[in-house]
């Protein structure tokens, strides 16, 4: 349904782009219609920006509580602080060594 909207709004930009065109606007008015515009796109661009940035910190900060939740339920012995180090280092495993599987006399 957007598409039906630009085109009949580009229609009629154009039909009173003709209409006034014709009537021999001068240059003065021009210049401060276009001026005007680019105000108003410079403004929805500061706001857009604004909305945008806001809109990526909060989901950031959600994103960082959800994980910081996730975190002490799968590990609720660990402390909040994953920069302190423990006073015991682990022990290292070696891997297992699988067992040898029977040879089978044909």
């Amino acid at each position: 349904m957007n598409p039906l909207f630009a085109i009949a709004i580009g229609a009629a930009i154009g039909f009173l782009g003709m209409r006034y065109g014709r009537k021999g606007l001068s240059s003065k008015t021009v210049n401060s219609a276009r001026d005007a515009g680019e105000g108003a796109l410079r403004q929805g661009y500061a706001s857009a920006e604004k909305t945008l940035r806001s809109a990526a910190v909060s989901g950031l900060s959600t994103v960082e509580k959800a994980s910081s939740s996730l975190r002490q339920r799968l590990d609720p012995d660990e402390p909040e602080a994953e920069d302190a180090p423990s006073s015991e280092p682990e022990p290292v495993k070696k891997p297992r060594r699988r067992a040898a599987a029977p040879k089978s006399d044909p």
